[in-house]
């Protein structure tokens, strides 16, 4: 775990280096929100560095049809009942909108999002006509999903996810010199589906990966390397800064109880030897 404190010189210093290198970088964020709620502060640091367009690539930006587990249904209610189809169209342009702003530029990957998404068998189809939940891949969401508990059912997805990725990152003229991925603070199953897509082929293809603090998440919950030998980097943010791309996503004002979000230092977890290798 690592325990709160504010940043320090070191810290600092490790994140201008990171930022003067001007690194070609894609960013990966596992719904329409999180890569500039968690990064935002980097993003505009990067930007005002004049290096490389940032990519910020979020991966789970749509429904599915199908039956609607209680727990989707219990969502959507909250939200005003709105058609998911077009809700989820207002997110996608709420998020360009955003990922503009900050001088990034934003890619939507297109796979389902963890409440919606169906097992493939006729027979798991057949019985969630019957009863929703028995044809979701994620039936509760607050028991599962929420809890990071992967499903087999996700297993082709996620083979799909490691594939696009390996892709990215290995086509000519295509080069990434810096992979910044979600560390799973708070545990959210896509969330810890695309840190270990991209800690996966990272290792394959020799690429820095930095992990950031999943927001809001991170307000609540412990902030957990992925093994030994990560260090925490803190990242301070002007609140006149970082608030207005935070409600500038207002279709998840809901998380804040109609108060104005907190904002805290941006927490990014780096590799102890691209730290002393690359941004000492």
């Amino acid at each position: 775990m690592v325990p709160p404190r504010r940043a320090t010189d070191p810290d600092r210093h490790a994140i201008d280096a990171l930022v003067a290198s001007r690194p070609t970088c894609l960013v990966l964020s596992p719904h329409l929100d999180d890569a500039v709620f968690s990064t935002g502060g980097l993003l505009q640091r990067l930007a005002a560095a004049g290096g490389p367009v940032v990519d910020v690539v979020t991966v789970f930006t749509r429904p599915a049809a199908g039956p609607r587990t209680l727990a989707v249904r219990r969502a959507l209610r909250a939200d005003g009942d709105p058609d998911p189809e077009t809700w989820y169209a207002a997110r996608r342009a709420e998020d360009r909108s955003v990922v503009t702003s900050v001088g990034a530029r934003a890619e939507h990957l297109g796979l389902v999002d963890a409440p919606y998404r169906q097992r493939r068998s006729g027979a798991a189809r057949a019985a969630g006509r019957l009863l929703p939940e028995l044809s979701a891949v994620y039936p509760t969401y607050r028991f599962d999903a929420a809890r990071g508990r992967r499903s087999r059912a996700d297993r082709p997805l996620e083979a799909h996810l490691r594939r696009n990725l390996l892709s990215r990152l290995t086509s000519p003229g295509e080069e990434v010199d810096l992979l910044l991925a979600p560390l799973g603070v708070g545990s959210h199953v896509d969330h810890v589906i695309v840190r270990r897509a991209a800690l996966d082929v990272a290792a394959r293809t020799g690429t820095p990966v930095v992990l950031y603090a999943d927001y809001p998440y991170v307000l609540d919950a412990p902030v957990r390397p992925p093994g030994t030998g990560w260090t925490a980097l803190r990242l301070p943010v002007a609140t006149e800064q970082k608030r207005p791309l935070v409600e500038g996503y207002g279709s998840q004002s809901g998380l804040f109880a109609g108060r104005a979000p907190r904002i805290v230092d941006e927490v990014f977890l780096v590799r102890d030897t691209d730290l002393d290798t690359r941004w000492s």
